[in-house]
């Protein structure tokens, strides 16, 4: 997040250069986009945590059984993610959804209205836009992506062919690369209806070309020389690392971790 010191950033730059490097792909998360004025920073990562499971936890399902035994009409699976996100470098998930109304269809069969089928096929396709648009883990424009994927998650009876189609035709007109893919995972007796879009290979995103430049000056700024006292919270930070690598392995104590995180309060 923006709130984040200097040394964070900087530490947080070399981790990303460091780790594409060994990976086919990273999927990022802007902590900044969920920071809400006055909440705790254990409620805030509470959050976070949330807004993560919800969009992974479609993903995930891809190509699986649905609840209750209900096969997908079109099927993703996992080599199909990873077809999607190998050698994209950067990539983020959007995730919408929507409670279904209670008794909508039978009242709009009765009273007329708009064709069912349309309604559902409208309704995906609003959701994956919304997904795409506004609802990032990484914000971005999404037309800058090379590939995506998109899995509608909700009751079989709601999940309409016609609309996934429609969401991998919109996609693949506005993205840069125009290869989409998608599926649905059927969930019975769910009262919602939910969209996770993969975006992957995007270029210019403002928050990391920002941190990437906060890192420089912070190098810069270490080269130029630091304070005693700058210098010691380098040093901490470090040293912090490397002791939840040891907590880990056993190495070190949660008492000793207590007490440098004591020593780094400002």
């Amino acid at each position: 997040a923006e709130t984040e010191g200097n040394v964070y950033t900087l530490n947080a730059a070399r981790s990303m250069k460091t780790l594409a490097k060994y990976v086919d792909a990273m999927i990022l998360v802007d902590n900044n986009t969920f920071v809400r004025p006055g909440e705790s920073l254990r409620s805030a990562y509470q959050w976070i945590n949330s807004e993560i499971v919800k969009r992974f936890s479609i993903l995930a399902r891809a190509g699986e059984v649905g609840a209750g035994g209900a096969v997908g009409e079109m099927v993703v699976d996992a080599s199909e993610i990873a077809q999607t996100i190998n050698g994209m470098e950067i990539c983020t998930i959007g995730y919408a959804s929507e409670e279904l109304p209670r008794g909508s269809a039978i009242k709009k069969a009765i009273l007329g209205g708009d064709k069912p089928d349309q309604r559902k096929s409208a309704r995906i396709l609003s959701l994956v836009t919304r997904a795409a648009k506004t609802r990032l883990l990484l914000p971005c424009d999404f037309r800058s992506v090379r590939k995506a994927l998109v899995v509608v998650a909700g009751p079989p009876e709601e999940l309409s062919r016609d609309g996934i189609e429609k969401s991998r035709e919109w996609l693949e007109k506005n993205i840069a690369g125009g290869e989409v893919r998608g599926g649905d995972y059927p969930v019975k007796s769910s009262r919602y209806i939910a969209a996770a879009v993969l975006l992957a290979g995007i270029s210019g995103v403002h928050r990391i070309d920002n941190m990437f430049e906060r890192a420089r000056h912070m190098q810069e700024a270490i080269a130029a020389g630091l304070t005693k006292e700058e210098a010691k919270k380098v040093e901490k930070t470090a040293q912090l690392m490397q002791f939840v690598e040891d907590l880990e392995s056993e190495e070190a104590t949660a008492e000793e971790l207590e007490d440098l995180l004591k020593d780094l309060e400002v």
